[in-house]
């Protein structure tokens, strides 16, 4: 019976996922910052990292329900928005370059999912609850998050980037709070919205990172 119940709770994160976070977030043009000197970004991320992964759909484990979303989530994609954000934020760049080593998009909806369960109630799946609340980042493949790193009880977005400028080293976490639970539908206005919002708050991390080791003034 567990193990009908598991691949029910399974079930339940396919059906509300695969569809949904297959759309596309379109920015619209008015909100691209057009810059006659735009900074270099030389993307560097392995292929791999570029893709659609879920990282479990085992609802016992502590990645279940989070998707790492591709770059074929966003249109411009994320490289082409983190350049005119960075020529936003830190003006035009000269002859400024930056390689992007790692730059990945987690929605993290599991915890979320383990609740609208239908076997939520039972002890099951409130023993499947507690467990998820209890994880630790060290047993999660990626797009953990802490309790005191959210502003809001719904759904986060996770944004990571590792970038080099010269002998620079430059690392962002950030987690994102929808004031909204998302189902992943990001092709909606209002879900797109909120993605662009998390993209661009990894970015300020960024320039106010950049400004702070003194590559811009």
């Amino acid at each position: 019976m567990k193990q009908i119940a598991k691949l029910a709770i399974a079930l339940v994160v396919t059906l509300n996922l695969s569809g949904c976070l297959s759309q596309t977030a379109i920015m619209p043009n008015e909100q691209i910052y057009q810059s006659p000197n735009p900074w270099t970004v030389i993307d560097q991320r392995p292929e791999a990292e570029k893709g659609d992964e879920f990282l479990s759909l085992f609802a016992h484990s502590c990645s279940y329900g989070i998707k790492r979303l591709g770059d074929d989530r966003t249109s411009p994609p994320r490289i082409a928005i983190l350049r005119a954000d960075l020529s936003r934020e830190l003006g035009e760049a000269g002859n400024k370059t930056i390689a992007i080593q790692h730059y990945a998009i987690y929605f993290n909806k599991g915890l979320a999912l383990l609740k609208s369960s239908p076997y939520s109630g039972g002890l099951l799946g409130q023993g499947e609850i507690a467990h998820r609340l209890a994880c630790k980042k060290e047993d999660t493949a990626a797009g953990w998050f802490d309790a005191d790193e959210v502003s809001t009880p719904f759904s986060p977005i996770i944004v990571e980037i590792s970038a080099t400028m010269g002998d620079r080293a430059f690392v962002v976490r950030s987690v994102y709070s929808p004031s909204e639970e998302l189902n992943g539908a990001f092709g909606e206005p209002n879900e797109a919205s909120a993605l662009f919002a998390a993209m661009r708050q990894a970015t300020a991390e960024l320039a106010h990172q950049i400004r702070y080791a003194k590559f811009v003034h």
